[in-house]
């Protein structure tokens, strides 16, 4: 039914029946490759913005830069809405036509607009509830931003998805990264940048999100009580304790990269530092893993880098991170984990990573309508 609503639509084409024999043979289908989805990445001091087709190619893409915040403020949300309407203006302008024919005036090709936040984020709602990074929710604000409605406001666009940022890029894997040939096997995502740990899950083909947004917030568990500050307010989170952060401190460095050349140097307590750090994320996906039993947990994000010491192995922060992390993965699991390599996975898509979020939010879109969350009946030619 929802293959049929979906053609009659014109978001999905098939080929001729392939095979032979007796019965229905399959048809293979295919999104339209002249219906689009807007992705957007809001961070502090730039909205990252992709255009993608129903096929999953990435076909314009566009920063949008935001003024730096002051100190501890919030973003401002009006600031945002503007930059939102400008990259969307710009991806309307630019948008190529179907062949050679002059697109209908009465054709909206843009399907709607997925958005990636990082922090707390009410799907249901559309509501960023907390996000550390841009200083929204509490204690800087009353109430959260109802990002959803102020964003179909200023772009008359009617489907318009805002989640979690680790959501968004398991998305993304889901149907077009690391995951899209595990059929409906659980499978996790833990996204790793310099500051931050985010988590999602898929189970049996379907995104969990929780009752307010909240699920899989590996980042955020707490695993030394009285450890390090994280930047959600609590003490001894993972995030706070296998990030840049913790390294950089315990490293005695500058910054990351002097953190990593002595360790490369071989700097004892550069090394510990990143092997700490590794144990810590270890620990927080053993966790997960104990809680939900993928059958998969991809690693990805920017953290995700070139091993030194193996050529053309991928690691994150660095080998002794990663080691660390593995071994930590294998002591804290309920049974030792059993083949720990074939448990994990590492995304390599470095030549999009700056753009995953993004591309991973418009996604979002396409996950709910495949679930059969949006009425396809809204997403009308007008």
């Amino acid at each position: 039914m929802i293959v049929k609503k979906l053609g009659a639509r014109q978001l999905i084409t098939s080929d001729a029946a392939v095979g032979s024999g007796r019965g229905r043979r399959p048809k293979p289908i295919y999104g339209n490759r002249h219906r689009y989805i807007v992705g957007l990445e809001i961070a502090p001091t730039r909205i990252t913005g992709a255009i993608m087709n129903l096929r999953g190619n990435l076909v314009l893409r566009k920063h949008h830069e935001l003024p730096p915040p002051e100190k501890h403020q919030p973003v401002d949300v009006d600031v945002v809405i503007d930059g939102i309407y400008d990259l969307i203006t710009h991806f309307k302008s630019e948008l190529p036509s179907e062949g050679n024919t002059t697109r209908s005036t009465t054709t909206n090709p843009l399907l709607g607009i997925g958005v990636a936040v990082s922090g707390h984020v009410d799907w249901h709602l559309g509501e960023v509830r907390y996000s550390p990074d841009l200083h929204w929710g509490m204690p800087w604000q009353p109430r959260s931003s109802t990002l959803r409605e102020l964003i179909k406001a200023a772009t008359r666009i009617k489907r318009v998805v805002v989640d979690n940022d680790a959501n968004a890029r398991a998305a993304g894997h889901r149907w077009f990264g690391a995951a899209r040939q595990l059929s409906d096997d659980p499978f996790a995502v833990v996204v790793v940048t310099p500051n931050g740990v985010g988590g999602a899950q898929f189970i049996d083909g379907a995104l969990v999100r929780g009752a307010t947004g909240m699920a899989t917030e590996v980042g955020h568990l707490t695993i030394e009580r009285k450890g390090r500050w994280c930047r959600c307010g609590n003490r001894g989170c993972v995030e706070a304790l296998a990030t840049q952060g913790a390294i950089v401190e315990s490293a005695k460095a500058k910054n990351l990269e002097e953190a990593r050349r002595l360790a490369a140097e071989g700097d004892a307590v550069a090394g510990k530092a990143f092997a700490d750090a590794g144990d810590a994320l270890g620990v927080g996906v053993a966790n997960l893993i104990n809680l939900s039993d993928p059958a998969t947990v991809i690693l990805a994000g920017p953290a995700v880098t070139r091993s030194r010491r193996e050529s053309g192995s991928l690691v994150v922060f660095s080998d002794d991170y990663h080691e660390a992390m593995r071994q930590a993965i294998k002591k804290n699991t309920f049974g030792q984990c059993g083949d720990l390599d074939r448990l994990l996975r590492i995304a390599e898509d470095e030549e999009h990573e700056e753009w995953n979020g993004a591309q991973g939010a418009a996604t979002l879109v396409i996950h709910d309508i495949i679930a059969g969350l949006v009425d396809v009946s809204d997403l009308v030619q007008s």
